[in-house]
């Protein structure tokens, strides 16, 4: 998610594996590991009753939402909250009677030497 990236830091040194799904990046973060590595476009279908449902779970549930939370503090929390509402709004791909968020990732299915 566009909002959570640069604020999804995990630590000194450690590069956020939001920034992960990429070919390019995979076959690096392999290298020499691997002896055959093939990649799918896929779409996660993702339902929830509506944004603000969506970011109460991500907020109970999700390390990385969490984290933006904490780093933007009480007087970033309701900035952050309106972010992620209008991001998820402009997303929707269920109309007004539900949310559905389509997200494209990337499966990797990769052969260890």
């Amino acid at each position: 998610m566009e909002v959570n990236v640069e604020l999804a830091v995990v630590g000194d040194g450690v590069e956020s594996p939001l920034l992960w799904g990429t070919e390019d990046r995979v076959r690096e973060l392999f290298g020499d590991g691997v002896s055959d590595v093939r990649f799918e476009q896929h779409i996660s279908r993702q339902p929830f009753r509506s944004p603000e449902h969506y970011i109460e779970f991500f907020r109970t549930y999700f390390g990385p939402t969490q984290m933006a939370y904490e780093r933007v503090g009480p007087e970033g929390e309701q900035a952050l909250t309106h972010d992620l509402r209008s991001f998820l709004e402009e997303a929707n791909t269920a109309g007004d009677r539900a949310m559905v968020l389509e997200a494209e990732y990337l499966q990797v299915i990769a052969t260890r030497r």
